[in-house]
């Protein structure tokens, strides 16, 4: 196949990765698409020129970011402002009222906000704090030299910043959409959750994805002034979410799963979701008299609870099988900022559109003893969203074993109230089944059929998720597209399962505080 037609193939496949990246440099979808097609245009004109294949995404977003810095030098006006020694002391001197309405003035200002940390403070303390060379070497602690090169650049910058017109970003007024998700082997994860709970973090991460920025870059795109930035970036870059590059640029350093990629990937693998739902159920209604035989605590509940069960033991199984079989061929999580091990990645999306409120897995109190399975279906929120504690998990642990002696317990209030233990004349049970461990085990030998399908299906959905974030990543973050894309779209086809379990009617969510994704398992 020639390199024409290679390329041809390649960028067909990106092209809603492409009109993503013109899409957040740009106004509107208009000139998102005209630059976009600028970029084909010129990735196709220069197919000859790419020698490796491998390298395709590197090569492409290079010509892209070439063809960007050619959009922004046309749209760049004639205007010219000049620049006097006293001009910036009107900072100061002049009246507010007056300043508003000084254009060059309030064009200066703008200037002065987007200089770097070195710049900006000699400036600042030149100009406006009246301090001499010899005060501002001292205090920044550089040479006499230094400072005059800093005070005879940053007039070169402000000079010619004022001759610029600058057109900010789309998320200066629309921010974009960031969540962020970890997963590790240690509960350790709220810092990252707490690290983005404001927008402007995740934004600087969404603007840096696909191209390097310098700080300057960045203040234009977020509209955001270069003192804040540098702080918020000095916290990224400890956390190893963003690095530095050569020129003072900065790049993303996690993955990103971004709109496009998710659609793409849901279009990929729905059929493999639906197609496990209805082996499932049918799995489930052929053997459903076998599962009651096997006599726990809630068999003889109604069928839509027994349902639910044996569909949260059976996907919660065949993904457990399906991340140990890829745990013993993949090396050690690594380590992150927290002293923790796990990998982080980010969601163009809020975490109101996940598919799940939390999934716990396996809670105890202490090793080897007893637990509680929480798995918070998104879909069944109204009925349960449970986040466990150990003093919620020993409550429940007890009420399970009919072993609650005081009932004066806030926490047993509180899980009362919350509808996990039912009180009937100071008898407390829980409101979820209970299992013995050797119930439990005859409960997954039955469901094993149903399991095995459920995690080759895993693996597959998993497999071609993969294939579509690395054709979406940048190329510096191909090296962990693997690894990461395997985590989420694994636990992710439970959670499309279960949700196709419901759309079809196979399994229905009630308006009562039925806890459909938790049971016990008492040794």
């Amino acid at each position: 196949m020639d390199k024409q037609q290679v390329v041809y193939e390649k960028i067909t496949d990106c092209m809603k990765t492409i009109f993503a990246f013109c899409l957040s440099r740009t106004s509107s979808s208009e000139d998102a698409e005209d630059l976009s097609q600028e970029i084909v245009k010129e990735v196709l004109k220069n197919a000859n020129s790419l020698r490796d294949e491998q390298a395709f995404y590197g090569w492409m977003w290079a010509i892209a970011n070439n063809v960007y810095k050619g959009y922004l030098r046309k749209r760049k006006k004639t205007e010219h402002y000049g620049i006097d020694e006293n001009l910036v002391d009107s900072l100061c001197e002049m009246p507010e009222t007056v300043v508003v309405q000084n254009d060059e003035l309030n064009i200066l200002k703008r200037e002065l906000s987007l200089l770097s940390e070195r710049h900006r403070k000699a400036t600042i303390m030149y100009y406006i704090d009246n301090k001499s060379c010899n005060q501002i070497s001292q205090e920044l602690q550089i040479s006499l030299e230094m400072v005059k090169y800093l005070l005879f650049k940053s007039r070169k910058i402000l000079r010619e910043g004022m001759n610029m017109t600058r057109e900010y970003g789309e998320k200066s007024y629309n921010p974009g959409i960031f969540s962020v998700d970890v997963w590790m082997n240690e509960m350790e994860y709220k810092l990252y959750y707490e690290l983005f709970e404001r927008k402007l973090p995740g934004n600087i991460l969404l603007a840096a994805y696909y191209n390097p920025m310098t700080i300057v870059e960045m203040s234009i795109e977020l509209g955001v002034a270069a003192p804040y930035l540098e702080d918020e970036i000095k916290i990224l870059m400890n956390h190893n979410l963003i690095k530095q590059l050569q020129n003072a640029r900065y790049q993303t350093n996690i993955i990103i799963f971004t709109q496009s990629c998710e659609e793409e990937i849901y279009t990929k693998t729905k059929d493999i979701h639906r197609s496990v739902a209805e082996e499932l159920f049918q799995f489930i209604e052929k053997n459903q008299d076998e599962i009651r035989k096997i006599n726990f605590i809630g068999s003889d509940c109604n069928k839509n609870r027994l349902y639910w069960l044996a569909t949260h033991i059976a996907l919660l199984s065949g993904l457990f099988q399906a991340q140990e079989e890829e745990s013993e061929t993949t090396e050690e999580f690594p380590l992150l900022s927290n002293g923790t091990h796990g990998y982080i990645w980010g969601n163009n999306k809020a975490r109101a559109n996940d598919l799940f409120n939390g999934l716990y897995g396996e809670c105890e109190v202490k090793a080897d003893s007893d637990w509680i399975n929480v798995c918070n279906f998104k879909i069944i929120e109204k009925c349960q969203e449970f986040h466990p504690r150990d003093s919620k998990i020993d409550v429940l642990i007890r009420a399970a074993r009919h072993n609650i002696k005081e009932d004066n317990s806030e926490v047993l209030a509180e899980l009362i109230s919350e509808g996990y233990i039912t009180n009937n004349n100071r008898e407390y049970n829980v409101n979820f089944p209970v299992l013995t461990e050797s119930q439990y085990h005859d409960f997954v030998h039955l469901m094993e059929p149903a399991i095995k399908i459920i995690k080759e299906n895993i693996k597959l959905t998993a497999f071609e998720s993969t294939k579509v974030v690395q054709n979406h990543a940048p190329s510096q973050l191909l090296d962990i597209c693997p690894a990461v894309s395997q985590l989420k779209y694994k636990v992710d086809s439970v959670g499309h399962i279960a949700e196709q379990m419901c759309t079809k009617g196979y399994l229905v969510v009630p308006n009562s505080l039925e806890k459909l994704g938790m049971y016990a398992v008492l040794k």
